[in-house]
């Protein structure tokens, strides 16, 4: 496992900080890049997506492409979860492709930590006061790969790409105790089922698979949100 620290200069660069951090991890950890650019900085339009190595003959996958509007408030970054990948068509138009969950960002300079390995890239970026986190990448599940081949997760803040900081409904809420839907998860048979612990409304989410030990059927009803 390897981590880093430092400065991103707002939205765009830290898309570029996460792609050099990938692509420049050691030896067998080391990811690829299947499309965008491949060194340098990045402008709105820009979409990266990145392959792991190989692991019991299947290679995790994501993309990650920006959302902007100065004219409304929001400079956000969306992590897509990939099952495959064709060149030919946008990030958006893959088959099979997760919904897109957003870290909700700024153009100013943010402190980071990333967190890399063959399995997951993943960390957190410090907007102001807020820390907006994100995962990408295989999980650990409790099965053998012949069982579970494919166990991709994917995860931000957010599942609107258009949100801004403020938000302050539990639709603006960490992957690992997600809000409607903050992470996505592609199960044994090959499709993606989007995860939630609580509504919008911040009430808790009956209808969809959660993520313990914070769910509030766990008996953790008296834990503060956000």
């Amino acid at each position: 496992m390897i981590t880093t620290t430092g400065t991103c200069n707002g939205h765009l660069d830290f898309m570029a900080v996460v792609r050099d951090f990938a692509l420049a991890l050691p030896d067998t950890d080391a990811w690829t890049l299947l499309a965008g650019k491949a060194s340098g900085p990045l402008v709105q339009g820009d979409e990266l997506v990145l392959q792991g190595p190989a692991l019991n003959g299947q290679r995790p996958k994501f993309g990650m492409l920006p959302y902007t509007d100065a004219g409304v408030g929001y400079w956000n970054v969306g992590f897509v979860g990939l099952t495959g990948f064709n060149p030919a068509v946008t990030l958006l138009n893959q088959v099979n492709r997760s919904r897109t969950h957003a870290t909700l960002l700024s153009t100013n300079p943010m402190r980071y930590r990333l967190i890399g390995t063959s399995r997951q890239i993943k960390g957190w970026i410090r907007n102001g006061n807020i820390y907006e986190h994100f995962y990408a990448g295989f999980g650990l599940p409790q099965s053998f790969p012949e069982d579970y081949p494919y166990p991709m997760a994917v995860g931000a803040c957010s599942s609107d790409p258009t949100m801004r900081t403020s938000e302050t409904t539990s639709l603006h809420r960490a992957y690992w105790h997600p809000g409607r839907y903050t992470l996505s998860v592609c199960l044994p048979g090959g499709l993606w089922n989007d995860i939630a612990n609580r509504y919008g409304s911040d009430s808790l989410d009956t209808t969809n698979y959660g993520v313990a030990p914070w769910h509030d059927y766990l008996g953790l009803s008296n834990e503060r949100d956000a």
